[in-house]
């Protein structure tokens, strides 16, 4: 049976980490070690000078006997929640996929760098799990129980290449709302479908060979109802701005304090950009690593420093 380790940085308590953990939990082997508070924008920070707790939580009313689960609050940040889901509550049997999220709120663009969501699942790959971050789109009605529904469903299609017998809903819904096929555009229509398995069984090679690092693949859904979306693109890392990043403001003795907020504009409106993909009414995934070198800039450095006289 698949194994599954997951975390977030909106807290254990959030409602995109219950839906998808307890979605996932009806067919795999679900582990959630989750910061005990909101970690948002903590990126890679791992706490290296103070302890660390780690306390049993509720399944999140999970059926008895409908699955398995297994829930953790941790007192550090996600990255802490992934180091210490892997060698110690998952160390007799590593996981074969970490996922961190689902995240209220888009993590694609710059935000890639400040995003705990994202530095949870680079952690998974960093240390050889496969990994996914998941974020969606935030707005009042967002269902968090049909997003986890998708990607359930995208999970059988990256994973296994098919669906299984309860993905049957969300890929009529996906090909019903697809668009023209891409070369970048997931093909659900070409998988074959699977209604024999009661659980997704243990996943073999599913990710192309020649990888340096097994994947980690950031996946943002679009700020839309989820019948509403066209399919899932791969994507690079578009661009956005923010306003008004730095907010004055005075409190009651007279004194200045700030806020650093700002409002996020989408930006970018190049085709194959996370940022194209989203307002088109697409799923983003976004291969990452973390190699930080600029490899396109080494050989003007080297040749602009080597040889000068």
């Amino acid at each position: 049976m698949l194994k599954v380790l997951m975390t977030n940085d909106d807290g254990v308590w959030a409602p995109g980490i219950i839906a998808i953990a307890r979605r996932l939990a009806a067919h795999a082997s679900v582990v959630v070690v989750a910061p005990e508070k909101p970690n948002s924008a903590r990126s890679h920070c791992i706490t290296l000078h103070k302890p660390l707790r780690l306390n049993p939580m509720p399944p999140y009313e999970l059926d008895p006997g409908r699955g398995s689960l297994e829930v953790h609050a941790c007192s550090g940040t996600p990255v802490d929640c992934v180091v210490l889901g892997l060698d110690h509550v998952c160390s007799e049997q590593k996981p074969d996929l970490v996922i961190s999220g689902i995240n209220d709120g888009y993590n694609i663009a710059e935000d890639l760098i400040y995003s705990g969501t994202v530095g949870g699942a680079v952690e998974g790959t960093i240390n050889g799990i496969p990994s996914l971050s998941i974020s969606q789109g935030s707005f009042p009605t967002v269902d968090f129980d049909a997003s986890a529904a998708v990607i359930d469903l995208l999970i059988a299609a990256l994973l296994y290449g098919r669906t299984f017998s309860w993905n049957k809903r969300q890929r009529a819904q996906l090909l019903d709302q697809s668009e023209e096929l891409t070369p970048a555009l997931l093909d659900l229509a070409a998988l074959p479908e699977d209604d024999e398995s009661a659980y997704y069984p243990t996943p073999g090679q599913w990710y192309p060979v020649g990888l340096k690092n097994p994947p980690s693949l950031n996946l943002n859904l679009p700020q839309i109802p989820a019948d509403q979306i066209a399919g899932m693109c791969w994507t690079v890392s578009g661009k956005r701005d923010y306003v008004d990043v730095v907010q004055k403001r005075e409190d009651p003795f007279g004194r200045q304090y700030f806020w650093i907020a700002g409002e996020r504009v989408l930006m970018e409106e190049e085709a194959g950009t996370d940022t194209w993909a989203l307002s088109h009414r697409f799923i983003s995934a976004t291969p990452m690593h973390f190699d930080m070198s600029s490899h396109g800039d080494l050989q003007p450095f080297m040749e602009h420093y080597t040889n000068r006289g």
